[in-house]
């Protein structure tokens, strides 16, 4: 159920950014030129999704590599959905269908998707595993799932 409201509050601040465009000073304290370019040739509603997840983020680590490395999957973790470019409302009903619905496998795609696009821009291979396993049920993407509901 609280992927159900993380769902609606994406929904609903998302429609509010259709009118102003979000603040992304969060994200772009962490990205060099390169990845700022990559982060917003993304749909803006998975840039506005990375922006709250991100904006949750509380590591529970000090590890500064792994911080740096968690922060690069919240934020490229969708950029395979770059190439389908669905409406809001289809992405509403289909986020709400998988919420209370199995999720068919062809939304894993992007995941694949996505990872064959951070390791062709040259992120880690560690960056580039996360990203393809961040809808399994792997260890070391829990971090991502807990914010995700």
């Amino acid at each position: 159920m609280k992927k159900f409201f993380l769902d609606v509050r994406r929904f609903i601040y998302t429609l509010f950014c259709i009118f102003k465009e979000p603040s992304y000073d969060i994200i772009l304290e962490e990205l060099n030129e390169k990845e700022i370019n990559l982060f917003f040739s993304m749909p803006k509603e998975d840039r506005i999704h990375s922006l709250l997840l991100l904006k949750d983020y509380k590591p529970d680590t000090n590890d500064e590599e792994l911080i740096y490395t968690q922060k690069r999957v919240i934020i490229f973790h969708d950029i395979g959905k770059k190439f389908e470019k669905p409406s809001l409302i289809r992405r509403v009903f289909k986020s709400l269908s998988f919420t209370f619905f199995k999720k068919d496998s062809s939304y894993f795609d992007h995941a694949l998707i996505g990872s064959n696009i951070l390791k062709t821009e040259g992120f880690s291979d560690e960056v580039v595993n996360m990203v393809r396993k961040h809808h399994t049920k792997s260890e070391d993407v829990m971090f991502l799932k807990k914010l995700e509901g």
